[in-house]
């Protein structure tokens, strides 16, 4: 490989780590690289919002003040309970890890 080539594979490599999505833009795969970052943004949102979601919500019910945090919901998981803000925070953290995982695989495979 001529060195200028392993040069910008070399970047593309690094800004991959940086920036999921990064690679792929430097490397002229412009949709693909917009995948991965919003992608990326939205696992960041998700688990964000995860972590900060702590106020309820005040709301008026046949003249009646009711607290509620949609937020606070649970599921039923066998026989256990899981808290929905529980599970987007293992979700969101999936998304973010094999977002990144697959951005670099990706950009460390392309060989143009």
């Amino acid at each position: 490989m001529p060195k200028n080539i392993q040069l910008g594979h070399t970047i593309a490599i690094l800004l991959s780590i940086i920036i999921p999505g990064m690679g792929q833009i430097y490397r002229r795969k412009i949709l693909k690289g917009l995948v991965l970052i919003l992608s990326f943004v939205i696992a960041i949102g998700i688990i964000w919002f995860a972590f900060s979601n702590k106020e309820f919500k005040m709301f008026d019910w046949y003249g009646k003040k009711v607290m509620f945090n949609p937020a606070m919901k649970t599921i039923k998981l066998g026989n256990e309970p899981l808290r929905v803000i529980d599970l987007m925070k293992i979700t969101g953290s999936i998304q973010l890890v094999i977002t990144w995982i697959y951005a670099l695989i990706d950009v460390w495979k392309d060989d143009d």
